[in-house]
Parts: C-alpha cells; structure tokens; sequence
C-alpha cells in the first residue's frame, strides 16, 4: 500500500487538451491531485485536522477544501469584540497551513456578522450561492431571476420551430435546472424575492399556452414552490432513517419523546418515524418558512409513505399527492406539503397520499 500512495504522489506531467489539441507538458509535483481517484481520499485526511486550529467555541463545517467557522455571539457585543475571536481563529489557521505545506486564498477569507437587526460585512458566496448578511437571500433571488430570465428569452426566441413536449424538456434542462441549484438556500427567503424566480416558469407556461394544471399533470412539472417542497421532504426522510449528512441529523433530530400538547391531535395516525418539531407558535416566521416548517407535515404522513424503499420513491408519491389534490378542483394544490396539514383536517390530508 504505501508502494501504492509513494508512486501515485510521485512527480508527473500533464497537458491541457482544447478541441483535440494539446498543450506542450508541463510538470505537476509537490501536489495533491485532488483529479484522480484517490485525490479526494487523501486530501480530506490530510486536511481533516485543520479544524483543530479553529475550535475554542466555534462550530466547523469542511466541503472539500473549504473551511467554514461560526460562533453565536451575544446580540449586545460590540462588532470589534465579536470581529477578534475569528480573527484569532484566522491566525491559528494560517499556522496550521504553513507547517502542513497548505496556502489559503487571501481573496476567499471574510469575516460576516449575520443578524436580522445589525449585520455587518458584504454579501458572500458559498457552494456558489450568494448570502447577504441578514439571510434573506434577496441578492441569491435576484442572481437566480436574472440567469435564469436570459437562459428563457434564449428558449423563447425558438419556440416556434419545437413541440410543446420538446419545449417542456428544453425548460427542465436548461433553465429549471439552473434554478434549482440554489433552491434549498432560497427555500426560506420571503415570497415577496421570490416573486421574480417564481414568474419565470409562470412566463414560460404562458408563452408556451400551457396551464399550470396542464403542467403538472401531462408533462410532470410542479411548481417551483411545490418542487422545493418535495425536495426538502425528500431531505426530512433521510434525516429520519439515519441517511442523511452528519450536519443536518446533528440539526434536525429523531423524535423519542411521548406526544404531547400540539402532538396529541390525532397520535394514533402517527407514522414510527416522528421528527422532532421545534415549530411550537413562538417562533419567528422565518423559521416557519424554513425546513423547520414541514416537520410537522412529515410527521403526519401515512405511515406506508414514509416506508417508501427509497427517497426517489418518496418523492414521486409526493408529487401523485399533489396531482390528486389538483384534479379535485382544489385551488390551494400547490401548497399541499406546505400548508395542507394546516387547513385540512388530518383525513383529508392523509386521504391525500393514498
């Protein structure tokens, strides 16, 4: 094995090839190659331990070489006290990397106080996503309306020469699927920035003189809203069975607890796969608007659902829910796994995912 790992670190050459045409070799040494199959492996062993150098109270979060710390502060600190501890933290960082061979972009390190009353640092990116510092993700929203309005003019200008199957297809491919690479972290912005996001498949419905109805039920497209429902339904059942990242069942946790209060309204429908809701009316809106708000959905779902053999399966019985509550003339149908526990009763919401 480690005749394996001398030989694969071992120095090589590489070319860049564009259009069929090579570049003249050039060397690679001193590296990780983080391309090949045991890249991955290696790094994240060898880069593991930099979270020692962040601890003293913060919370770390590794995606590949990023490195990500938080810290609750009191609300009252002073902004200069709250700036030197991750500061601190920086240096310590920076430490490890000089004795471990590991050099940090300057352009990629910022420090944020995130707060719905007084933030403070600029918007930053992550995994490619846009946060500004108050979490309502409005500059994220605005991204997302702008790519993904010019990607649909661009479809648009040829919609004559295609059907309307190749259209839909066309949509799903090119522009929904740009959309929903942020949809998780836009999941709980306001409505009122997600207007724009919304109205892009609004416009294409339009302009391609399918209902929204007609969408769903003959070319399998829900709206957006309803697609990040069933996506974040999708996360709560991992979560449950164990499955999911460390990070989020860490969050998110199995309900051991008897049912009580809220609970006790219909606890024998009760699936054996409960979650716990943190959901209790004295929380901020802006937790309803997040994953945090379905919890109580998931925990109301027939137990043959939730025993669905996979999350892909799960999720396509979501969407058959939906499509039943639709074809009954329900104008609300979008909005089943969001609020339907709420403004139905318990049989009717249940009779729903038969």
């Amino acid at each position: 094995m480690l005749s394996v790992l001398a030989s694969w670190l071992d120095d090589r050459s590489a070319v860049v090839v564009i259009d069929n045409t090579n570049s003249e070799p050039g060397p690679l040494k001193n590296s990780v190659y983080q391309g090949t199959v045991l890249g991955p492996l290696l790094w994240n062993c060898h880069y593991e331990d930099a979270r020692r150098a962040s601890e003293h109270g913060f919370d770390e979060n590794i995606f590949a070489d990023d490195l990500n710390c938080f810290k609750v502060f009191d609300r009252r600190a002073p902004n200069d006290e709250v700036y030197a501890e991750p500061q601190s933290r920086q240096s310590s960082l920076h430490r490890w990397g000089a004795a471990n061979q590991v050099t940090f972009d300057p352009g990629k390190e910022s420090f944020h106080i995130i707060d719905r009353r007084a933030p403070a640092g600029a918007d930053f990116r992550n995994l490619g996503v846009t946060f500004d510092t108050k979490l309502i993700m409005n500059t994220a929203a605005h991204e997302v309306a702008l790519q993904a309005g010019w990607r649909l003019r661009c479809l648009l200008r040829g919609c004559r020469f295609f059907s309307r199957y190749v259209l839909v297809r066309l949509h799903k491919s090119q522009v929904f699927s740009y959309v929903e690479f942020g949809a998780p972290a836009l999941y709980y912005a306001p409505d009122f920035y997600l207007a724009p996001v919304d109205n892009i498949q609004a416009r294409f419905l339009e302009e391609a003189g399918i209902s929204a109805l007609e969408a769903l039920t003959e070319f399998h497209l829900a709206p957006l809203s309803t697609r990040q429902d069933i996506a974040m339904m999708g996360l709560l059942r991992r979560i449950a069975l164990g499955s999911a990242p460390p990070l989020f069942s860490s969050f998110i946790r199995r309900e051991t607890r008897p049912l009580f209060l809220r609970c006790l309204r219909n606890q024998a429908s009760r699936h054996d796969k409960q979650l716990q809701d943190p959901i209790d009316g004295t929380r901020t809106f802006m937790l309803e608007r997040s994953v945090l708000g379905l919890i109580y959905t998931y925990n109301m779902l027939p137990q043959h659902r939730v025993n669905e053999k996979s999350t892909s399966g799960f999720q396509r019985k979501l969407q058959l829910a939906v499509k039943r509550l639709a074809a009954t003339g329900e104008p609300n149908w979008p909005h089943l796994l969001r609020t339907g526990i709420k403004t139905m009763s318990a049989t009717s919401f249940q009779s729903c995912f038969i």
